[in-house]
């Protein structure tokens, strides 16, 4: 995560994606069975995830920032 100077820890930086749904269960299944070992890759780069429940005036990736 990046640290934003006025408020602390912020969100982290693109792509982000909001998933719901179907997609949700299997990123979740794939997550929940994740270890400290796992390598995550998107397009060919290496990529971290962080997955968590939006908050209640999250509805996009822009209200992330």
């Amino acid at each position: 995560m990046a640290r934003h100077p006025a408020r602390g820890w912020s969100a982290p930086q693109r792509p982000c994606h909001v998933v719901d749904g179907a997609t949700l269960a299997p990123l979740l299944a794939e997550a929940g069975a994740a270890r400290g070992e796992t390598r995550w890759q998107a397009e060919g780069h290496r990529v971290r995830l962080v997955v968590r429940p939006l908050l209640p005036h999250e509805r996009i990736c822009a209200d992330l920032d």
